[in-house]
């Protein structure tokens, strides 16, 4: 499977733009076990994202 990560602005830019969602609100998601994440050698986080689940789950209706 292909995986890519994420920065947090980076997901809220490319799944969540102009909703209002907050960097924090990523950052609580990720705290709770919401999202999957991986720590960096300096430990901030990236999300991962599995893009075969978001090819099943694409809407091809629009």
């Amino acid at each position: 499977m292909k995986y890519r990560t994420l920065k947090p602005q980076q997901f809220l830019d490319e799944f969540y733009p102009d909703s209002g969602i907050g960097i924090r609100t990523v950052y609580n998601w990720l705290d709770r076990g919401l999202l999957t994440f991986v720590l960096t050698p300096t430990g901030k986080r990236l999300v991962v994202i599995d893009e075969y689940v978001l090819s099943l789950t694409a809407r091809t209706d629009l």
